[in-house]
C-alpha cells in the first residue's frame, strides 16, 4: 500500500510538472505527461510529432526548448544542414535536448547525419582532413507535416515515440478557442464563444486555432467590429 501511494504521488507530481512544461498547449492531456517523461529521461531518447498545421506540434517543440533553456538547441529543418547542426553540437556538447521543427523539410542527406547521433550518441565527421568526434547524451524532439519525406532509417530511431496529431474536431476547436480567449486575452465567455464560432466558419478547413486570438486583439473588445473585419478577410482570401 505504501509503495502504491508513493507511485501515485510521483505520478501526480510528474503530471503537475508536465502541465508547467507545456503551459499554453491546449488539449492533448494524455500526451503531455508522456512527452514530459521522454524529455526528462536521464538516458538518450527521441520523440516525433507528425500531423497537419495547427495541431500544436510546434508548440510542444517550442515549450520543450523553453523549459530546458540554454541546455536545449532549437532549429528548423528547412534552414538546417549537417554542417550547421554538427558545428553547433561540437561547440555545445552538453546540450540535453535537440529540437528540430519541420524535420521533413530537412534535406535527406542532412537527415542521414542524425542517424549515428540518435543511435549511439556519437557525433563524428571529417572536416578539412581532420576527424572530430564527441559523445553526447542528447534527446531529439522533432515535428513533421509529412512522414513520407523522412528517410525510413531515421523514422526507426524515433519509434515507438511517433505521435500522430490529428486536426481538431469542431467541438475541440470551440473549446480550445474559448479557453485561449479567456485565459490569454481576458475575454468574457459569451464573446469568446461568438469570436471562436465565426473564426471557425471563416474557411474550410478552419484557420489555425491561434487565429481566434488575432481576431480578438483586432476588435479589442468591440464586438461590433467583428463581422465587417471578417468580411474583409473573406474578400481577400484565395
Amino acid at each position: 500500500m505504501a509503495l502504491f501511494k508513493l507511485f501515485q504521488k510521483e505520478k501526480k507530481s510528474s503530471t503537475s510538472e508536465a502541465e508547467k512544461m507545456f503551459a499554453g498547449v491546449y488539449n492533448h492531456d494524455e500526451l503531455k505527461p508522456v512527452m514530459y517523461d521522454i524529455v526528462m529521461s536521464k538516458k538518450r531518447s527521441a520523440a516525433l510529432l507528425i500531423g497537419p498545421p495547427a495541431t500544436a506540434k510546434s508548440l510542444f517543440a517550442l515549450k520543450t526548448s523553453e523549459y530546458f533553456g540554454k541546455n536545449a538547441a532549437y532549429t528548423y529543418g528547412s534552414s538546417s544542414s549537417k554542417a550547421g547542426v554538427f558545428d553547433y553540437c561540437f561547440r555545445n556538447p552538453k546540450i540535453e535536448i535537440l529540437v528540430i521543427d519541420e524535420l521533413d523539410k530537412m534535406k535527406k542527406e542532412d537527415q542521414a547525419s542524425l542517424l549515428n547521433l540518435m543511435e549511439s550518441g556519437v557525433l563524428s565527421d571529417m572536416k578539412v582532413g581532420k576527424q572530430r568526434s564527441v559523445k553526447m547524451n542528447v534527446t531529439v524532439v522533432a515535428t513533421a507535416n509529412d512522414e513520407k519525406k523522412i528517410i525510413r532509417p531515421l523514422m526507426t530511431r524515433f519509434e515507438p515515440n511517433v505521435f500522430h496529431m490529428h486536426e481538431y474536431t469542431e467541438d475541440e476547436y470551440m473549446e480550445i478557442g474559448r479557453e485561449m480567449l479567456a485565459g490569454e486575452e481576458g475575454i468574457k465567455e459569451d464573446v469568446a464563444e461568438i469570436i471562436t464560432r465565426k473564426v471557425y466558419e471563416l474557411s474550410t478547413p478552419p484557420p489555425n486555432i491561434r487565429a481566434v486570438v488575432k481576431v480578438a486583439r483586432y476588435i479589442n473588445n468591440d464586438i461590433t467590429k467583428l463581422d465587417s473585419y471578417l468580411e474583409v478577410i473573406r474578400k481577400y482570401q484565395k
